[in-house]
């Protein structure tokens, strides 16, 4: 029978009409059809195939589990039990499986449509693939104090204990190895097993070598192949032999399934599975020798027997003993690197087709039309190993080696002896075996022999259901019997994106030319006069796409080579997401503090109106009409394309420190995920007893108050007065006397009864935990110090999450932006209802919103309001020409402008809210003024809120969720960012990077994490701050200008409008060309006189 024949009726013999899962159906649609054989293409060779089993099946048990049970039964005795159980047991079901899987052409959900009643076996599978995956690997730790530096364990499972985050680091590591070798399924996987089997073989071979020219090496070789006849009458051997057999060949798991699925119909499924088993039994042997020969140079070099010790693990066998034998050779560091590389690979190969099996089946679980598509796939892929590791981290902690080990334990001792009993029995007696031998037949041309109906009937039921019965958990689990962990890898999505093409630069020639040649000035008005349509420009129209509808055959015109948005909304909601970031939250109420509250929303308002909304609305209708990115745009006026190169650099600049602001949201984020959180009190060792008050406003005795306040006539006859007066005089018992006596004296008089080393000399908790926990800041930015590890590797993650959302650019960031930028929203709302349920909160909102009017005349005010309006909205930097460069060509950017700088607003007195409405919480608890706990800036964000919410009750749920907003508004700034880096790029070099979006972004990030790393060290804080105040500030307003000038007077105002009403259809009036070529410039040289010079 022919491969294309598979989903048809085949008869076999009389009672053997069976349906055979189709890979195309009849009547199907030819691309679904096209794209389902595209599923099944599967390996590219068959000796990728072979390796892939081979390295699947040869796993961390393998290589240390099984020496590890030899060692503990007396020697080669175990492999004699383990061969047994092979011929019975192991390979029957792993020859079952293959056959299932290259039969059904698909992975276990698929092969189990042949039985649709017994679907729920397949089910069970990826359950426990999931669960499976969920545990710390091993394969990378390689600490001779394993157990102490390493894991830093504790006590025992009800002793969590803290994240340890140089685990995490590599934990994030692992998952995205694992997401790039799956991420084009059995294609990835086949090439990468190219190295992963043969080359951990290759070392395990070489350190066997080595190994045996110390002394003691042939002792320990000796053991290995002692037969101790004795132990065959122990019923534990042959229960651990099973238990290992099936971890290690992936039985029940649908693995094997999976990858037979890939294979061709009429590959010999037989010979496969033998060699595959083959290879299983080899790397036990080698392993075997190996380890061995080790632990008897062990025993040479210490006089001990570890034949003679049980309490000693797989772990310890793995991670201690051998590393420190290897650790006293020549060159140590080599060997102990090819040991670790080995377990690295081989936890690799058997990590990768596990996920692959999840991914698999979660797919089939979607509609048919989106099932075969490799973006759902590269989604998919990514969303399980991100999942995944999410809930791995668990194992990272001072607990996850128990956690881990509990865990394995309870899945493989029952799950899996069930779900392989289920399917030999399915197969076997329902689904029938002599149909399974006549599918044999089908693919292969020849029968087997009737052994293998024998051994699937009855044999191998039998045993399973015996080994159910022996297997119990032991009691005295813990540090000790752990029996595996495999790693996972957090890693990013993976497609391809490809950018657009634009008009050859002969097209260029007439914008060069008129901007050279003034003559032909008239020439051109007097085409445009003479044209058909006034839509067509001369300009931006010779620099758009060619699919960029500059015809208005259709008001649906978009980019197909470049891409578009998928809606309008995905437009505007990343718009939102790139202007609302942490200024909205940091510096717009900080700034309406100080320049008098609800006064200070007039000159807001009218810069908006003057400055701001020009500005997003000149950029925006400039990005949309050319499709072009912020460099190459500005070919349109060749003079000023180093405005495009200035945007470009100021996102670049930006994005280095704005990620680190995103990663220190990211350690509070962490950090608030405790009982009580750590800025709560001063009893930590980062406090300084002496500096440290949880209220400095409060003073319960005369060190810190002025007692010249006392002798003023208006105080002579308060009660208070002989208390204060002689307040030295007053036993420990009456300091709360003298607190209140304080307090009362402070509330008339003001903060300047205390004397003026109160404040300078206390610090708050949150403060403390700011500086000298979370950045442990240096005394000045010339003391570097050290990179602070935690902050690196929440740097680290904030650059994963960037790269994996921007990896197919517009098209998974435009959907990820539905949720960065409502869900803030809702949290700040959130917010401040809750502060509005606490005492205080009115004292907040009050000073936010009432008005002092004399602070209008001056001049400063509305510099602040104009600077404040043109950062908050993110203008100039060419963010918004990139969003709006994937618009299609005639939507509506007229609107989109005016909804997002509303929006932008709104949020932005939206935070002012709830950051005053906290204040006022806090300023209750703490018995102050306003002004006397509130900050500028980052300490607004890092300091005084977190020490605000510490009063709320359940805080650690609110720091969370304050954190997680900040998060978010961060990120969905710095995904515009990088994406206008990378549109640049690219839209530079089309022909070049086109096709290489995956490898620039890589690049891109790559880059900006390495320049963001003097960022983490202990003078960040002062790096951050001169970036922010001198690269990023007064740079992006001269661009501005120049903007301004280069459309406003040279590329032409009325050129400019005319493209405008080619793309909504009218005019945009003389207002709009009064504000881009006078008031707009104009206003922004205000602003920098009064805020830079």
């Amino acid at each position: 029978m022919e491969a294309n024949c598979i989903g048809d009726s085949i008869d076999l013999d009389d009672d053997s009409m069976i349906e055979i899962p189709s890979t195309v159906d009849r009547g199907e649609n030819p691309e679904t059809a096209s794209a389902r054989l595209d599923e099944h293409i599967g390996w590219d060779r068959k000796i990728e195939y072979l390796l892939a089993c081979c390295g699947f099946v040869t796993s961390f048990e393998t290589i240390v589990k099984f020496p590890y049970l030899s060692l503990k039964y007396g020697g080669g005795v175990f492999f004699v039990v383990y061969l047994v159980l092979m011929l019975v047991f192991g390979f029957p079901l792993l020859y079952l499986e293959m056959i299932l899987g290259q039969y059904a052409r698909g992975g276990p959900i698929t092969a189990w449509g042949v039985l649709p009643l017994m679907k729920g076996c397949s089910h069970n599978t990826s359950i426990y693939l999931v669960n499976s995956t969920d545990s710390t690997d091993p394969s990378l730790q390689h600490s001779t104090y394993f157990y102490n530096s390493v894991l830093n364990i504790s006590s025992g499972i009800e002793s969590l204990g803290d994240v340890q985050w140089r685990l995490l680091l590599v934990l994030i590591l692992c998952w995205t190895v694992v997401y790039f070798v799956i991420i084009r399924g059995p294609q990835s996987i086949g090439k990468t097993v190219y190295i992963s089997f043969p080359i951990p073989m290759t070392f395990l071979i070489t350190i066997l070598v080595r190994t045996c020219f110390e002394e003691g090496a042939v002792t320990g070789i000796k053991v290995f192949l002692n037969l101790n006849w004795e132990a065959l009458g122990i019923l534990q051997i042959w229960v651990d032999a099973g238990q290992l057999m099936v971890t290690s060949l992936g039985i029940g798991t649908g693995c094997i399934t999976l990858m037979s699925g890939y294979s061709h119909f009429h590959s010999h499924c037989f010979r496969n599975a033998l060699l595959t088993t083959l290879a299983h039994l080899f790397g036990m042997v080698f392993a075997g020798f190996t380890l061995f020969s080790l632990v008897g140079v062990y025993n040479e070099k210490t006089g001990q027997k570890l034949t003679d010790t049980l309490n000693i693990t797989a772990i310890d066998l793995g991670f201690v003993i051998v590393p420190s034998v290897l650790y006293g050779f020549t060159s140590p560091k080599l060997w102990l690197g090819l040991l670790f590389i080995s377990l690295a690979l081989v936890g690799l190969d058997t990590h990768a087709v596990h996920l692959q099996n999840v991914v698999s089946a979660l797919l089939h679980l979607l509609p048919e039309k989106y099932r075969f598509r490799w973006k759902f796939k590269y989604i998919m892929a990514g969303s399980v190993c991100l999942l995944i590791s999410l809930l791995s981290i668990i194992t990272v902690t001072q607990a996850g080696l128990y956690i881990s080990f509990y865990w394995m334990n309870s899945v493989t001792k029952f799950s899996l002896f069930f779900i392989t009993l289920c399917e030999c029995l399915l197969l076997a007696w329902v689904y029938g075996a002599q149909r399974v031998w006549n599918n044999i037949a089908d693919m292969t041309g020849s029968t087997d022999s009737p052994w293998w109906k024998i051994t699937w009937q009855f044999l191998t039921p039998a045993v399973i259901l015996k080994y159910k019965d022996l297997t119990k958990t032991p009691t005295d689990w813990g540090p000790g019997p752990l029996g595996n962990q495999e790693p996972g890898t957090e890693p990013p999505d993976y497609v391809i994106c490809t950018p657009d093409i634009f008009r050859p630069e002969t097209g260029l020639a007439l914008l060069t030319a008129n901007l050279y040649i003034p003559n032909l000035k008239g020439l051109i008005d007097l085409e445009e006069t003479q044209g058909s349509d006034d839509s067509s420009g001369p300009y931006l129209s010779d620099m758009m796409t060619v699919d960029s509808g500059d015809t208005e055959s259709t008001d649906d015109s978009g980019n197909s080579h470049r891409g578009n948005w998928s809606s309008r909304l995905d437009f505007v909601l990343s718009c939102l997401g790139y202007v609302v970031g942490l200024g909205n939250v940091w510096r717009f109420p900080y700034l309406v503090y100080r320049n008098g509250g609800g006064a200070f929303f007039i000159p807001y308002i009218i810069m908006l109106v003057t400055c701001g909304i020009p500005l997003v609305f000149m950029e925006l209708a400039f990005g949309q009409y050319a499709s072009l990115g912020p460099v190459t745009v500005w070919r349109s006026v060749p003079l000023f394309k180093g405005i495009g190169m200035a945007m470009v650099l100021s996102s670049f600049v930006v994005s280095i420190y704005y990620n680190m602001v995103n990663a220190w949201a990211v350690h509070y984020l962490f950090s608030s995920m405790t009982a009580t959180l750590p800025w709560f009190n001063c009893g930590n060792k980062w406090n300084n007893p002496d500096k440290c008050s949880k209220n400095i406003f409060e003073v319960s005795n005369c060190s810190h108050f002025n007692s010249s306040y006392v002798y003023q006539n208006q105080f002579q006859n308060h009660s208070c007065f002989p208390v204060l007066a002689n307040c030295s005089l007053y036993s420990q018992n009456e300091t709360k006397l003298v607190t209140d006596c304080i307090t009362e004296l402070r509330r008339e008089f003001g903060a300047v009864v205390l004397t003026t080393d109160r404040h300078t000399k206390m610090t708050t908790p949150s403060e403390e935990y700011f500086y000298n926990r979370v950045l442990n800041v240096s005394g000045s930015l010339g003391n570097v110090g050290g990179i602070q590890w935690e902050l690196a590797l929440c740097l680290l993650l904030c650059w994963v999450v960037v790269f994996v959302c921007l990896v197919r650019g517009i098209r998974t960031s435009g959907k990820i932006a539905y949720f960065v930028v409502t869900f803030p929203m809702v949290i700040m709302m959130v917010l401040l209802v809750r502060a509005l349920m606490m005492e205080g909160n009115i004292k907040g909102i009050k000073f936010y919103v009432t008005p002092k009017w004399e602070k209008l005349k001056e001049p400063k005010v509305w510099a602040d309001a104009a600077v404040q309006v043109f950062f908050s909205l993110s203008a100039c930097m060419g963010g918004l020409t990139t969003l709006a460069s994937y618009n299609k060509f005639h939507n509506n950017i007229y609107s989109d402008a005016i909804l997002v700088c509303l929006g932008d607003t709104l949020v932005s007195v939206l935070a002012g809210f709830s950051m005053f409405a906290m204040l006022g919480v806090l300023s209750h608890e703490l018995d102050a003024d306003i002004e006397s706990v509130i900050q500028s800036d980052i300490g607004l964000t890092f300091i005084v809120n977190p020490e605000a919410m510490s009063y709320f009750p359940i805080s650690p749920l609110w720091s969370i969720l304050f954190f997680l907003m900040i998060i978010m508004l961060g990120i969905s700034t710095q995904f515009v960012n990088v994406e206008t880096v990378i549109t640049a790029i690219i839209d530079e070099n089309i022909t070049l990077f086109r096709r290489r979006r995956i490898a620039v972004l890589f690049v891109v990030c790559s880059s900006l994490f390495l320049l963001g790393l003097p960022l983490t060290t202990q003078s960040g804080l002062y790096i951050l701050r001169v970036i922010d105040e001198y690269v990023a500030g007064f740079p992006i307003m001269v661009t501005g200008i120049f903007m301004c000038i280069a459309v406003g007077w040279f590329y032409g105002v009325k050129q400019f409008s005319a493209n405008i009403k080619h793309m909504i259809g009218h005019h945009t009036g003389h207002w709009w060309h009064a504000l881009w070529c006078v008031i707009t410039p104009l206003i922004i040289l205000v602003g920098i006189n009064n805020s830079y010079i």
